[in-house]
């Protein structure tokens, strides 16, 4: 990274909670402006950019003012300007947060598409059961420690619950034991 910070840049895409956009900027203004900011071809931005617009169900809105558009419009234009640029990298930050549940739906498949594609996922999410049907690999975070790591099953031997436990019982299992037992409700 260090050696080519721009190059490093271009390969990594991180999508926030927060979905930060443009309010004056058009959907279509939007991805043709982030797809111009890392270097993707105007020929290629052309062919994908519609593609990607009807894929979210933003096609009908791209020519309006991102200021209208709602919590979960500006997520899916978000995670469509990723896959515009064709990162290595991709960081999702409670990446469901906003969305309805049919693009939830097509978010995991998503997901599967872009490890597919060779890119390396990672994902922070308090949804156990969603991190436990698409993740190969788990870290559980406690007061900001990595206290366990692995496969799904990995970490459900680590956290000792039974063997027909869910992630979600696994996780609470390893976070009462670091905390040395359930903290009572404030």
């Amino acid at each position: 990274m260090d050696s080519a910070p721009l190059e490093a840049k271009r390969r990594l895409a991180y999508i926030p909670d927060e979905p930060f956009v443009y309010p004056k900027l058009t959907g279509w203004e939007f991805l043709r402006f982030m797809g111009d900011l890392y270097g993707v071809d105007p020929d290629a931005q052309r062919r994908e950019i519609p593609k990607l617009l009807e894929q979210f169900d933003l096609a009908a809105q791209s020519g309006e003012l991102l200021e209208s558009y709602s919590h979960g419009m500006k997520q899916k234009l978000l995670i469509a300007s990723v896959l515009l640029r064709k990162p290595k990298v991709v960081l999702f930050d409670e990446p469901t947060v906003g969305l309805d549940p049919r693009s939830i739906r097509r978010f995991k498949t998503l997901l599967a598409e872009i490890a597919a594609a060779g890119a390396a996922v990672f994902m922070c999410t308090h949804i156990l059961d969603m991190a436990e049907k698409l993740c190969t690999s788990i870290g559980v975070l406690n007061a900001g420690q990595l206290i366990a790591r692995g496969t799904v099953h990995e970490v459900k031997l680590l956290s000792k619950a039974p063997s027909s436990a869910t992630l979600e019982e696994a996780f609470l299992a390893l976070t009462e034991d670091a905390a040395g037992g359930l903290r009572p409700a404030v």
